[in-house]
């Protein structure tokens, strides 16, 4: 999809040698990754922390207030922290209402009305809805961005960081059901401007597979169509709980996301291994 937007139709032919050879290399399946996939795991129960990190969640909930926004008259809030009060429920708003009715139907009347401010004050933060789509857009991914590098970054061994990258981003869903919405349908439809953001923020994400071209000697040559292919793999695999409406189970899910973004670099086995959480370290893996 990102070589079509970038108009590179005339160039797919070639890569299907690369992306052949990236698909069988999950093949045949390890039993301990057949085993772990047939198993029944409980599902997702909220938790007391879930949300609070991107647009959606930002400001304190509706029912905690009698209204959204800040008090009339009190002089002891700062006029920064107006403003920035002001931004998080805009920012909120655009997001619940996207994932609820789709930005096709989203407009500023709206948007200020969820956050309780004048369509003065939304015009001082943002010029129209397309750039408080992307605002939200921006904070949310670079919130989620964050706390999967630091996930990674924590670990030190390249595979282990790759899985506790992906358990990290598929948390962050789940427990932010309005922004994953916007990043993993809203944004790639709502216009073509957001659908090249969205293009990139996969990208950014997909930084995390680059030292896995050390892991597969002479493969180089395939690797970044291949980072390409994992990435849009595990992509889909988001966009389609967030189409049916169970994000929240997505957790559930990273023993196979581990072991799509793995077995291409270190083979099946291993791959297998540190999918299911087991602790397979070699000399080399070292980031």
């Amino acid at each position: 999809y990102s070589r079509v937007l970038r108009g590179e139709r005339g160039k797919l032919l070639a890569l299907v040698p690369d992306l052949v050879a990236w698909a069988t290399s999950y093949y045949p399946a390890p039993t301990a990754i057949t085993t772990e996939l047939r198993k029944r795991q409980p599902p997702r129960t909220g938790g007391p922390l879930d949300g609070g990190h991107a647009p959606g969640t930002l400001a304190p909930h509706a029912r905690t207030v009698s209204r959204r926004g800040l008090p009339r008259g009190d002089q002891n809030v700062s006029r920064s922290f107006v403003v920035h009060s002001q931004r998080e429920r805009i920012l909120d708003a655009v997001a619940n209402l996207t994932a609820a009715e789709g930005y096709a139907e989203l407009n500023v009347d709206r948007i200020a009305e969820q956050a309780a401010v004048g369509l003065n004050a939304f015009y001082e933060h943002f010029a129209d809805k397309e750039d408080a789509f992307l605002v939200a857009y921006e904070v949310g991914h670079a919130k989620g961005l964050a706390i999967v590098e630091r996930a990674f970054f924590a670990e030190p061994d390249w595979r282990q960081g790759v899985r506790a990258g992906l358990a990290a981003l598929f948390e962050f869903l789940a427990t932010e059901p309005s922004f994953a919405h916007v990043a993993l349908i809203d944004a790639m439809i709502a216009t073509p401007i957001t659908a090249e953001r969205s293009n990139i923020g996969v990208g950014s994400f997909a930084r995390m597979l680059v030292p896995g071209v050390a892991e597969a000697p002479g493969q180089s040559a395939r690797a970044p169509v291949t980072i390409e292919a994992i990435a849009g793999g595990i992509f889909e695999l988001c966009l389609h709980h967030a189409l049916r409406g169970d994000i929240q189970e997505l957790p559930q899910m990273l023993p196979s996301a581990a072991y799509v973004a793995l077995a291409p670099f270190i083979g099946s086995e291993d791959a297998a291994h540190v999918a299911v959480g087991a602790d397979v370290r070699r000399r080399g893996t070292a980031r």
